[in-house]
């Protein structure tokens, strides 16, 4: 076929994951490639994100999972491939066209214009679940409001009066509603020791 050792002893895996060294990039890739039901593997980038010395053998590879800074990286990958595969990246591609990218999925904090290869997302993968959900389950996500807060980031920073506004609406939302109410840290917060909250 095309004169390529197609064996599955040469073959690659057909998802490469491209690591970045960031926990919170890799879960959601993770996530991502989970859920596609394809082996996977993870190659990890040198400094500053930039290609390793030698990339592994790249015939089976199908499809490149970046994030963030790793884009450039990956661009430079698929130029090295026989067979040309797919690259989904997620997050804001920096310095490369939306053109150069087979999908994009903006997380939603991101300010990207929409187009045809860009798909938007309510929530980041992090923390998704690939398990099928309890009655039990399905019954909580209905049982009440859940709240979660997090450390500052790029994007938003959090004031200690709107912190205090979180707790004052947790009681005032109990008393009007009667319904369950958990304040909750975030995934990406919990690196430290905190408790989550509920009334109800």
């Amino acid at each position: 076929m095309g004169g390529y050792d197609l064996s599955p002893s040469v073959l690659s895996a057909p998802v490469w994951i491209l690591e970045t060294g960031r926990p919170g990039e890799q879960a959601q890739c993770l996530i991502l490639a989970q859920a596609l039901g394809l082996p996977f593997r993870t190659v990890p980038l040198g400094p500053n994100f930039s290609p390793p010395d030698q990339w592994p053998e790249t015939a089976g590879l199908r499809l490149i999972l970046s994030f963030g800074n790793a884009v450039q990286a990956a661009c430079a990958l698929r130029a090295t491939c026989a067979v040309r595969p797919l690259l989904v990246h997620i997050g804001r591609p920096s310095h490369i066209p939306a053109t150069d990218l087979d999908l994009i999925i903006p997380l939603p904090q991101d300010d990207y214009p929409p187009g045809p290869n860009v798909l938007r997302v309510a929530w980041p993968f992090n923390g998704a679940s690939l398990s099928p959900q309890h009655e039990e389950a399905q019954e909580l996500r209905h049982a009440g409001t859940i709240v979660l807060y997090g450390g500052p980031s790029r994007q938003f920073r959090m004031a200690r009066a709107r912190q205090s506004g979180c707790w004052c609406l947790r009681t005032h939302w109990h008393r009007l509603t009667g319904n369950r109410y958990i304040l909750s840290p975030a995934p990406a917060h919990r690196r430290k020791p905190c408790n989550g909250y509920s009334i109800g």
